[in-house]
């Protein structure tokens, strides 16, 4: 599986994934996680770091013309509780 495929210091994880809207039409995605502020009301905003983080998602995506979009999400941090798995 193709993981971390952009390298750059604030993205956490990237990786290739499938959009299908109902009609059955398919967008391939570069999604990446970061752990930038994304919100640009935010103090901790850094204009420069984020404009780098497009920048290397920009030139990936131009050495890779299968993939349509870019989407770049703020890690969520905090953990998960699993209760159960299975039966």
């Amino acid at each position: 599986m193709d993981q971390d495929i952009i390298r750059h210091d604030n993205a956490i994880s990237s990786w290739i994934t499938l959009c299908v809207d109902r009609d059955g039409a398919t967008t391939t995605i570069l999604m990446i996680e970061t752990d930038l502020s994304l919100n640009t009301e935010d103090p901790n905003y850094q204009k420069d770091n984020v404009d780098s983080l497009v920048a290397a998602a920009v030139a990936y995506v131009g050495e890779h013309p299968h993939i349509d979009n870019i989407e770049i999400e703020q890690f969520r941090q905090g953990s998960l509780d699993v209760t159960s798995l299975g039966d």
